[in-house]
């Protein structure tokens, strides 16, 4: 492996049977135009031929490590990988994803050594406006829980390693979905600032098997975890907005997942009685029951969601 200078940036990608997308993203970062990187790859288990994959291109490339797992889920894969991160900033691409060529150059020039704690950038597509923009932390946050083409991802932006380590940010290996979005936000609480630059320099590949994608299960279960762990490091934080932002989304999705776990015991994915559908009414009851009286008496909270919380506080 070669030796990283001080400017490097560890690239983490956890990877589970990625054989058909993920020479397309490891070939994407090789072929940034910044060349001062470690990619580590660490391989979750994988049934197909992603570590025959992985292995070939550690032996082309000193600057790949690749890891194997047993199958844990992303949130340990990325946890493994930072425990092996040594570069000045940290920066995660999926297996199935890929950087455009400038990337990375880009925003480590945004980011003016470390002057800026956060870089973001867009993945949809590039902004009506060129310029650069500078957000304080909590302006940074409002714009994860709210802007979709930035959003509060991992991949479309670049973190300093040493302020995740001061501040012991790990991923929830419990949590499937929304686990990335936590993770921004713990992440973003810390900060300062946050230089957004506005191209497209991520690109997206939205996989119809993937888990936000699939039929209702358990797993999509656990973002209501994420959210009520944002709205405690929000309520720590102690700004209203962003709070106000966070409690309302964990009340709508409380309110969708019961809605999709009826519709489940409708169609014979999910077996009314059993200890997920009991999990499932007790978790969004309690969360339903804890903002009833607020959200029934706001004037912008759709009627139909205040009905429907009100049928999920009872049953």
């Amino acid at each position: 492996m070669k030796m990283l200078s001080a400017d490097s940036i560890s690239i983490i990608m956890p990877a589970f049977n990625a054989e058909k997308t993920i020479t397309r993203a490891i070939e994407s970062i090789q072929k940034q135009t910044y060349k001062n990187w470690q990619l580590i790859i660490v391989n979750d288990g994988s049934k197909d031929a992603t570590q025959e994959i992985i292995q070939q291109k550690c032996r082309e490339d000193g600057r790949i490590e690749g890891y194997l797992i047993e199958n844990s889920g992303p949130s340990c894969a990325r946890n493994y990988a930072l425990e092996h991160a040594k570069g000045k900033w940290v920066a995660f691409c999926d297996a199935d994803d890929w950087f455009t060529e400038e990337a990375l150059e880009t925003m480590v020039m945004a980011m003016h050594g470390d002057s800026c704690q956060l870089c973001a950038c867009y993945y949809t597509s590039n902004c009506d406006n060129n310029d650069i923009v500078y957000w304080a932390g909590g302006k940074a946050i409002l714009q994860f829980l709210t802007n979709p083409e930035i959003g509060g991802y991992l991949w479309n932006k670049l973190f300093l390693r040493k302020l995740i380590e001061i501040d012991k940010i790990r991923f929830e290996k419990d949590i499937f979905i929304c686990e990335d979005l936590l993770f921004v936000i713990q992440y973003a609480s810390g900060i300062q600032n946050c230089v957004v630059v506005p191209k497209k320099l991520y690109n997206y590949d939205v996989q119809p098997n993937g888990l936000t994608s699939t039929a209702f299960s358990m797993k999509k279960v656990t973002q209501l975890d994420a959210l009520e762990k944002i709205v405690c490091v929000l309520l720590d934080n102690n700004n209203k907005v962003n709070l106000e932002i966070a409690k309302k989304l964990l009340v709508e999705k409380a309110i969708f997942i019961r809605r999709d776990a009826t519709k489940a015991i409708r169609n014979g994915s999910l077996k009314r009685g059993t200890l997920e559908d009991k999990y499932i009414k007790e978790k969004t009851k309690k969360i339903c029951r804890q903002y009833v009286k607020e959200y029934v008496l706001k004037s912008d909270f759709p009627t139909k969601f205040k009905g429907m919380m009100i049928a999920y506080c009872l049953v």
